[in-house]
């Protein structure tokens, strides 16, 4: 997929599948690790058409076989979420999302991704307010890390936080914000 020949890759993906489909069924681990797979692929080149239907299946087999906190389900309905957002389904993508951080709220830390997801489909459905509180709350937590992993996710966190206020009319405090992120 990253070499330019996506269409290639998902046709590759796709045979794989079946054929592991055909030798050890649907359920079984390695046919779902490629079904998840080749629904990553199909993401990152845009085919919609096959990614969604297996995301959804693969995270209905996940719920099913694990439970719905297992972390494995949890990764799996967070990229069903990209997905969704992806294609403006902002609804399903915020639905989602909110479970996800509704499961252990006392994790905020491992689930920044999450919020930073969440907050964008607040910000692309409209709901600034949202998107700027739950942008605030991953900041205090990215704030207190001070190795350049946890700098570099901040200044994409106030990013998002100086978009939210621009959408608000909110100029000044969005400038303050892009100072903030480009030091």
């Amino acid at each position: 997929v990253w070499a330019g020949r996506g269409a290639d890759a998902i046709v590759l993906h796709q045979e794989i599948l079946e054929n592991l489909k055909a030798r050890l069924g649907t359920d079984h681990p390695d046919t779902l690790e490629q079904t998840y797979t080749l629904a990553i692929a199909s993401r990152r080149v845009g085919r919609w058409d096959i990614s969604l239907p297996l995301l959804e299946q693969f995270l209905e087999k996940r719920r099913t076989l694990l439970g719905s906190t297992h972390p494995s389900t949890l990764g799996a309905a967070h990229q069903l979420a990209l997905n969704y957002e992806h294609v403006g389904r902002f609804s399903e993508a915020i639905a989602i999302e909110e479970k996800i951080l509704e499961i252990d709220p006392s994790r905020p830390t491992t689930d920044l991704y999450v919020m930073a997801s969440l907050a964008r489909a607040y910000q692309r459905a409209g709901k600034l307010d949202q998107a700027d509180q739950l942008l605030r709350e991953a900041l205090v937590h990215l704030r207190k890390r001070e190795d350049s992993i946890g700098q570099l996710e901040a200044a994409q966190r106030l990013d998002l936080l100086a978009v939210n206020l621009l959408l608000q009319g909110k100029y000044a405090e969005s400038e303050s914000v892009v100072r903030e992120a480009l030091t």
